[in-house]
């Protein structure tokens, strides 16, 4: 297994530097293939060559990651998984999609839900989302989902995208510094011209990001939401929940221990 190992990342690293063309490159493909499928082999032997053929994205190998992905135990599929990632690119989304909805393990739905954030594509976002919760404990999605932020925030520029929906979601776990001040905008520009259906989601998205904010920075941003909203007959349901919480005020503690209660004013307003 070590072997095999050492013998792909020099191929590897010779092919990177000129000394062997492509095509020698691939010269002992049929030896990882047959390694890889033979179950007579130790595990950690074929392990070591559905590595080896994903390092040197050996095409021909395609159809055996995909089998070994799906028919294997996990200990051959993790691996199966990543290396279709490498040889198949863009063509291997359906298959580890599929892995990650179906597998019962939470150490392959980790790797195929890393596989799926390295391909960074919109497809994957929706897939991601949809699956956040198979495995509570996990993270995985989360984590991929981080470090999606060029693709999640493309799919809010365009409202008509079918994944429109699945990228507001998915701007929960944007969390990294300067990313909040990038995708909101974005929200709230689809309050305006998106399906309705995404509308509402967008709206729902930007009240629960405000309520996390500082109480005078919420309302500022509440405020914002409701520029956007306008006259939408169809969201006017939000007016009344947004002016709610703008005409809320903090309750202080003054010096004996006791609470401040705001004095209500004419017409419903606080002081």
């Amino acid at each position: 297994a070590f072997a095999v190992s050492v013998m792909a990342n020099l191929t590897l690293t010779m092919r990177d530097q000129g000394q062997l063309s492509e095509a020698e490159t691939k010269q002992e493909s049929g030896f990882l293939v047959a390694t890889a499928t033979d179950s007579r082999r130790d595990v950690q032997l074929r392990r070591s060559a559905i590595v080896a053929l994903g390092i040197l994205k050996v095409t021909e190998a395609r159809e055996t990651l995909r089998e070994l992905l799906t028919n294997s135990a996990v200990e051959l599929a993790r691996p199966a998984c990543l290396s279709l990632m490498r040889v198949g690119g863009d063509s291997a989304i359906p298959d580890i999609a599929d892995t990650l909805k179906k597998t019962s393990d939470a150490r392959l739905y980790g790797t195929a839900a890393f596989a799926l954030g390295q391909l960074k594509k919109r497809e994957c976002v929706a897939v991601l989302v949809e699956n956040l919760n198979r495995f509570p404990d996990s993270g995985s999605c989360d984590a991929a989902l981080v470090d999606m932020e060029d693709v999640i925030c493309g799919i809010l520029k365009d409202a008509q995208d079918e994944n429109v929906s699945a990228a507001i979601q998915a701007t929960r776990y944007l969390w990294r510094e300067g990313q909040r001040e990038i995708y909101t905008p974005l929200l709230r520009d689809l309050i305006s011209n998106a399906p309705l259906a995404a509308r509402k989601v967008a709206v729902e998205r930007l009240l629960d990001s405000a309520s996390r904010l500082e109480f005078e920075r919420e309302k500022r941003e509440l405020a914002l939401v409701s520029e956007a909203i306008g006259n939408q007959p169809e969201l006017e349901e939000y007016h009344g929940r947004i002016q709610s919480r703008l005409s809320a005020a903090v309750v202080t503690p003054v010096a004996d221990g006791s609470v401040q209660i705001p004095t209500v004013l004419k017409g419903g307003d606080r002081k």
